[in-house]
């Protein structure tokens, strides 16, 4: 009989059970006692149960888990077990040990000895607990000691005879009378299995609503590992009103009827104090269906009870037609499906969760940050994966979070949060790179209940809290996760909050460069500049040369290349089926064979993470068509490769297969579903991580596939290729590897990196390619770089001293010249010559290494060579690469002294009669004839003469050298000016007199135009014909100095002048003995005039300039007897420096007049 024949009767038979009964029993029991009144036993299911059809999820098989999946397998389940997915269940509880409350012993253990499910888990590492039941008859069993202690002996010891890791205690239907004999027991059940056991696991069951407080947590939660909550039946066999077993929010629009909630119990559980990590959310693999009265939801159930139970595979399987699209609703308010329809007899409505219903909430487990969840039961979705998937989109390491998704308080979309919560989630969407969380409702207790929102995973980085009305708004994130933390106090309660967030994805390629030099000659470094909008994940790179007729690459560094483009090369062997290049393409064309060879070596390491990189094309006739590539390979020659992994494309199935080969074995371990189609080229990229063990295929640049291997192989040594029933085109097989930001890449022979120098300057030897990955898996398009080679320094000539010829003297000390021949370099040409010249061969001494370009003949002008000594050019020629030759030298040129004549005059613009001293400035001379035409002499022999002309005119002078060398002579015309002397004259009007003596001055002087006179009583002119006034007796010399535009002379008269005592005196009759003093004469700012009057007179002193203009009345009145002093400044009076004259008179007689001179 077929399982779904069984399950079939099984709900036709307990809506019978259900409807005679109103009590509250759980699916447990009411599942338990169904199956007991068949009287089957867990063989008999084993055998009979036939489990459907199901390929099996290999894409599940490299998610790990980081959740609790704790599974319930009733024993009527066994032989389904073949279509769980191992990976994805973390414990499974064999259901049931069914207690006899009067002894303690078994009343079945539901074939546990012998049930291939606990075999199966083991074998998959999964933790195994034998589930024990106890739903009547309660005060009976805790009533004796000795009943307790043969259940927790009986239970150590089937535990222990199966290598199991525990036990689940289902003890339903207690009271609050039981409530400390229940804690007590639980104590000595965990005692007695944590120490016999060690590292045992005992769970225990919560009721979905703890009605009569019967689990006291505070005290349980020290010793109980694991609490699973039963996380259904909150509307159940006996509801009055139709709906769903596992309300996650409140399905009730209107919010003072039944409250109770997957929500609600969680935030209890806590709130009383469950570990996060120890508390399971139970969730049903099944719905419930009810008669309803109408359509409507809720609607009041027909007579109830009137429901029956439906398993998931009975509701996918649809046999009855009436779980279809058009009878489909959502219910928002518990997040549920439900199916409403009328089966000719009444209303149905069928709750159940679907994929996206369970994996809200599985969302809901992470959001509260509990341990997991537990299913009820296994086996219920038997041959569908919805929910396998489910657990691997949440609860792995494969874990996908929306990019844009709405988040809720913990009452849900449309009700009020409840008290006492207090969590923190974090929203990360899987790719994402950056978030917003747009609030779209909030109305939380001012003060009292709080949202605190963190950017980044954490609660390190605080945006914001909030309370009462006023909404966050938007929140933005810098990066792309942001964490909520959510307070409620035990009162009052509010409407809460709704969010959308909304992510971005990166899909922006990064980019990736090399910076290297255009030529190298020696190992060097290349750098690398790789950008992303985000970070960069791996990076990689290639080395290649080439060989003159194509790129390749060292396979001793890990690096591969051929492009096939002309034949198949020396280290590709092929072991089996036919190989010939085709159109530039490596083509396996014998259809027939399954499993040929082809393997070339290469080096792989555990330093490095691998890029293989190739395209492909499967074709052929048949309908298996295949191929791939072995990588990392240890033994190519051996069927399967000796330890290495295998990427097979399957065109005709659609698929990607990842095999792991090992001791002449090999192993599925991943299988994709991949597009392929046949006679299409694909290119293909595999990334294998040696430490790591993670394997990442890509199919034109898509990710396709991915394999993490426990234990990687850390050593390979080649690739080989595969096919199997096709016809298959391979081409640009490469090989890179990964690197840092700047890689040394070695040349110089075939066991460096570059082997092969450039042909010519213009064909590049080596080639650098890179390409990287971001997080996001974008891949960069491959960059490549080109960098010419040449490690052989060029060769130089003979080098020749002159210009056409060489020479061994040269008399020039002031220029150089040399010559070769052109030189030849094939790798990269000849880009320039440099040259140096020194007192040795090879030095530089006299001239530093200089370019001459590509010039071979090299002159220098402006030299200062010392005569007598031997220089030497010495001559490198540098090629295309930078590289120098060896120096070649010349033989060497002696400079010898010649005579060289110089001289100089100390003036050669004289005035006549003027001595000139000439200074001989010849070089390597002995003896000198000089010629002075005009001069005093017209010859001399002296070595510096001194020579004067008495004429004026121009002269030339010539100066003949005489040495061992030879002689030299220079003649310079016109080289002397001589310029005519200025002769000083004057004649005067008067020498001698009384005082105040006026003397007129007449210039009598030839060939001047500037004049200078003393008159030698303090008064000085440079007027060409001046006075003066002499109010002084005595005598006086007179000094005139004349001047033209080269020459000077000067005439002085000593005691030229003479003056007597004036005869013109103020009452000289009545002895005056009056005085006037003008000091200081000549003056630069003021004059002070001093005189003196020896009786009572009228005094008038008047200032006129040169031209007899009256300046200004200094003294105009009559004054007595004394001593008076007053000054003048002609700037006063708007005049600047010159000759000014002072008139005094007393009594209307003139005293004197008085010549002033006012300098700057």
């Amino acid at each position: 009989m077929k399982r779904q024949v069984l399950m079939l009767i099984l709900l036709m038979f307990s809506i019978n059970i259900f409807s005679q009964t109103a009590n509250h029993i759980s699916i447990h029991q009411q599942e338990t006692e169904y199956y007991n009144s068949l009287g089957f036993s867990g063989e008999y299911y084993q055998a009979t149960n036939k489990p459907a059809m199901k390929a099996e999820n290999k894409a599940m098989q490299s998610c790990n888990l980081n959740k609790i999946v704790f599974g319930w397998h009733p024993s009527w389940s066994n032989g389904l077990e073949v279509n769980y997915d191992w990976n994805l269940i973390s414990d499974l509880s064999y259901f049931s040990y069914q207690v006899n409350p009067s002894t303690g012993e078994a009343n079945t253990t539901s074939s546990w000895a012998t049930a291939n499910v606990v075999d199966e888990a083991l074998a998959n590492g999964k933790r195994v607990n034998l589930c024990v039941t106890l739903f009547e008859d309660h005060a009976t069993f805790f009533g004796s000691s000795t009943s307790m202690n043969t259940l927790i002996d009986n239970l150590v010891s089937l535990v222990q005879s199966r290598g199991a890791h525990g036990v689940n205690i289902d003890f339903e239907g207690l009271g609050s009378t039981n409530k400390a004999d229940f804690t007590n027991f639980m104590i000595a059940l965990c005692n007695r299995f944590h120490t016999d056991i060690p590292g045992s696991q005992v769970s225990v069951a919560l009721y979905a609503v703890d009605w009569s407080s019967v689990f006291d947590i505070p005290v349980l939660n020290n010793y109980v590992d694991l609490f699973v909550i039963m996380g259904y039946d909150y509307y159940y066999s006996g509801s009055t009103t139709a709906g769903p077993n596992d309300p996650l929010y409140h399905f009730y629009n209107d919010a003072t009827t039944y409250n109770y909630t997957i929500s609600k119990t969680v935030t209890s559980y806590l709130d009383r104090g469950v570990s996060p990590s120890k508390l399971i959310l139970g969730l049903p693999y099944y719905g419930r269906e009810y008669g309803t009265t109408s359509s409507s939801i809720p609607s009041a159930v027909n007579g109830a009870p009137n429901s029956a139970s439906r398993t998931y595979v009975t509701i996918k399987n649809n046999v009855s037609g009436y779980y279809s699209p058009a009878n489909y609703q959502f219910n928002t308010n518990s997040c549920n499906p439900v199916y409403v329809f009328h089966n000719g007899t009444e209303w149905r409505q069928c709750f159940f969760d679907n994929k996206y219903s369970m994996l809200k909430r599985f969302d809901f487990v992470n959001q509260r940050g509990i341990g997991g969840i537990g299913i009820w039961a296994m086996g219920y979705d038997d041959g569908y994966d919805e929910y396998w998937d489910a657990i691997s989109e949440k609860f792995t390491d494969c874990a996908v979070v929306e990019c844009t998704d709405t988040i809720y308080d913990m009452g849900g979309p449309n009700k009020d949060h409840y008290d006492d919560e207090n969590y923190t989630y974090s929203i990360a969407p899987t790719g994402a790179t950056g978030l917003t969380l747009t609030f779209t409702s909030f109305s939380l207790e001012s003060g009292w209940d709080s949202l605190w929102i963190y950017d980044g995973i954490g609660t390190d980085n605080l945006i914001g809290g909030y309370s009462g009305t006023v909404s966050p708004g938007t929140i933005v994130s810098s990066t792309n996760a942001l964490t909520l933390r959510f307070f409620s106090d035990g009162a009052t309660v509010k409407p809460g909050f709704s969010a959308i967030w909304q992510c971005t994805i990166d899909n922006i390629l990064p980019t990736t460069s090399i910076a290297a030099n255009e030529w190298e000659t020696s190992n060097f470094s290349t750098t690398f500049l790789d950008n992303d909008n985000v970070a960069v994940s791996e990076r990689f790179y290639q080395v290649l040369d080439w060989n003159g007729t194509e790129w390749r690459a060292n396979k001793g560094f890990g690096f591969f290349n051929d492009n096939f483009e002309n034949e198949i090369h020396s280290e590709w062997t092929a072991e089996s089926g036919t190989w010939v290049i085709t159109d530039g393409h490596l083509n396996q064309t014998d259809q027939t064979v399954t499993h040929p060879n082809m393997y070339a070596s290469v080096e792989q390491d555990s330093n490095y993470v691998y890029l293989y990189h190739w395209q492909m094309n499967i074709n052929g006739t048949g309908t298996n068509r295949r191929a791939g590539m072995y990588i990392f390979a240890s033994d190519p020659t051996a069927t399967y490769r000796g330890e290495a992994y295998m990427l097979y494309f399957r065109v005709d199935d659609f698929a990607l297969e990842i095999y792991r080969s090992e001791l002449g074995t090999i192993n599925l371990k991943e299988s994709f579903q991949l597009t392929a189609n046949a006679n299409v080229w694909y290119d293909y990229k595999a990334t294998f991580n040696p430490i790591s063990g993670v394997l990442n295929v890509y199919q034109n640049n898509e990710l396709v596939g991915t394999y993490t291997d426990a234990t990687p192989y850390q050593s390979a040594t080649a690739i080989s290729l595969r096919t199997g029933n096709a016809d298959v085109l391979y081409d640009d097989i490469k090989i890179y590897k990964s690197r840092s930001e700047s890689e040394l890449i070695s040349i110089g022979d075939l066991s460096s990196e570059i082997r092969y120098q450039n042909e010519n300057s213009a064909t590049p030897s080596a080639r650098i390619k890179s390409v990287i990955f971001d997080e996001a898996q974008n891949i960069s398009e491959i960059a490549s770089r080109n960098v010419n080679i040449d490690w052989t320094k060029p060769s130089i000539s003979a080098i020749f001293d002159g210009t056409v010829a060489d020479i061994d003297t040269s008399f020039d000390n002031t220029s150089y010249s040399a010559f070769w021949n052109s030189s030849y370099d094939e790798n990269s040409d000849i880009s320039e010559y440099i040259y140096a010249i020194g007192t040795s061969q090879g030095s530089n001494d006299l001239v530093d290494w200089a370019s001459i370009g590509l010039d071979t003949i090299v002159s220098l002008l402006g030299l200062n060579l010392v005569f007598e000594n031997t220089y030497y050019i010495s001559v490198k020629s540098i090629n295309g690469a930078g590289l120098e030759s060896d120096i070649s030298s010349s033989d060497g040129v002696l400079i010898k002294a010649p005579i060289t004549v110089n001289f100089e005059a100390d003036n050669n613009s004289p005035c006549t009669n003027e001595l000139i001293h000439f200074s001989n400035l010849s070089i390597n001379a002995s003896s000198f004839l000089w010629t002075f035409e005009g001069g005093n002499l017209a010859t001399s022999t002296d070595e510096n003469p001194t020579v004067f002309y008495s004429n004026s005119g121009t002269y030339n002078v010539k100066l003949v050298a005489f040495g061992s060398n030879g002689s030299d002579s220079l003649l310079l015309d016109n080289y002397i000016t001589v310029n005519q002397t200025p002769t000083a004259s004057f004649m005067v009007n008067v020498n001698e007199g009384t005082k105040p003596l006026l003397v007129l001055f007449t210039n009598t002087s030839e060939n001047a135009n500037n004049y200078y006179w003393d008159f030698g009583n303090g008064t000085i002119s440079t007027d060409i014909n001046p006075y003066e006034t002499y109010a002084y007796t005595g005598y006086f010399s007179v000094m005139l100095v004349v001047e033209n535009s080269f020459c000077v002379d000067t005439l002085i008269r000593p005691n030229f002048i003479y003056v007597q005592d004036s005869t013109l005196t103020i009452n000289t009759s009545n002895n005056d003995n009056s005085f006037v003093k003008a000091y200081p004469n000549p003056f630069t700012d003021e004059i002070q005039i001093m005189y003196f009057l020896d009786k009572k007179s009228f005094v008038k002193i008047e200032a006129y300039d040169v031209l007899g203009n009256l300046i200004t009345s200094l003294v105009n009145n009559e004054q007595d007897e004394d001593l008076y002093t007053l000054s003048f400044n002609p700037e006063k009076y708007g005049y600047s420096e010159g000759v000014y004259l002072l008139n005094i008179s007393f009594d209307d007689k003139l005293y004197e007049i008085k010549k002033l001179i006012k300098l700057k």
